[in-house]
Parts: C-alpha cells; sequence; structure tokens
C-alpha cells in the first residue's frame, strides 16, 4: 500500500502531460468564444436599443411640439400642403411659438422638411427625418367630428379645417402619425 502511495504522488509531481494540456486550451478556446459571441450580442442588442431610444424621443418631441403649435393655432393658412404645415397665431400671456419664443403679436409657424431635418420656421427641430406629410381634417358636414375619410391633403374651404394629421418618417425606416386639433376653433364653434 505504502508502494501505491508513493506512485500516485510521485504522478503528481511529473505535471501535465501534453493531451491534457491540449484539452484544457480546447476547453479554454469554447469558452472563449461564449464569452466573445454573448459580448457580441450584448453590443448589438445595447445599439439596437438605443436607435429605438432616440427614435422614440424624436417621435416625442415632434409630436409635442407640433400638436401644442396646433392646440394654440388660430387657423391653417390656405398655403399649407401636404408637405408644409403653416399655423397662424396671435400672442396671448404664455404663447410659444414652435421654438419655445413668446409671441408677441401675430405670428406664423411654418412646418417643413429639408434635408433630413424636420424644420420650424427654417430651424431644424429635429434630425434623421426622411419625409414628413399633412393631412387636414374638413369638418365637411358641420358635425363636429372629423372622420377618417375627412382627412385630406388639399382642403377646398380651408375655414372648416379643424385638425391637422401629421405622419413622420424617420430615416431608420419609423414611421409615426398622430393627430392634433385647432382648439380655439372648437371653441369658437361650440362656445356661443
Amino acid at each position: 500500500m505504502l508502494n501505491f502511495k508513493n506512485k500516485f504522488k510521485n504522478k503528481f509531481k511529473n505535471g501535465f502531460s501534453l493531451i491534457e494540456l491540449m484539452i484544457a486550451l480546447l476547453i479554454g478556446l469554447f469558452l472563449m468564444g461564449g464569452v466573445i459571441s454573448v459580448f457580441a450580442v450584448n453590443q448589438k442588442t445595447v445599439a439596437t436599443k438605443r436607435d429605438l431610444d432616440n427614435t422614440q424621443e424624436a417621435f416625442r418631441f415632434v409630436s409635442n411640439t407640433v400638436s401644442r403649435v396646433v392646440r394654440q393655432a388660430d387657423s391653417i393658412s390656405s398655403t399649407s400642403t401636404g408637405a408644409q404645415l403653416v399655423l397662424s397665431f396671435t400672442g396671448a400671456t404664455g404663447l410659444k411659438n414652435c421654438l419655445g419664443q413668446v409671441v408677441a403679436g401675430v405670428q406664423t409657424d411654418t412646418f417643413t422638411y429639408a434635408a433630413n431635418e424636420l424644420l420650424c420656421n427654417n430651424t431644424a427641430l429635429v434630425g434623421d427625418v426622411n419625409g414628413i406629410s399633412f393631412l387636414y381634417g374638413v369638418d365637411a358636414n358641420s358635425d363636429g367630428m372629423i372622420t377618417n375619410a375627412e382627412y385630406i391633403a388639399a382642403p377646398t374651404d380651408w375655414t372648416k379645417v379643424m385638425s391637422v394629421r401629421m405622419s413622420v418618417m424617420l430615416t431608420n425606416g419609423k414611421t409615426n402619425s398622430f393627430t392634433s386639433t385647432l382648439r380655439q376653433k372648437l371653441i369658437n364653434k361650440y362656445a356661443g
């Protein structure tokens, strides 16, 4: 039995064999490959999340800004088209234009698209925009309701336009639409 213990101790004193080292290296290589693979997938997930966050923030900013200005506006100009929104409003306490500046007197805000940017009064609001479009909600039958069929790109009677539907297409392929109503026109229509 003493002889067996000495053989057992001597075996570990000799070190690892070449085959054992190659197996250990192979196992280490597989583990490193797995770690690198997980890291690459994680980096791709982080980049995708960042792009989605940027897209969501751009849509949120555009919808909040345009909706705020549309709600404050007195009217939509007849120079508006499917690619341009022109709003007119008169200054009042706390009223701000699309750039956040206090309005004094009569103001016109114009939303357009150029060079991958949404512009308001020729100042860029948001980049990475691939296009915009506007549809105008016309209360043609004066029932106070605007159906989807009543949203058109070129109204003939701008005095009956009660709301705006805007679609924003970003360069990453995402599209979002939202609708805003001219608050002052509704108040004037139903107040008296």
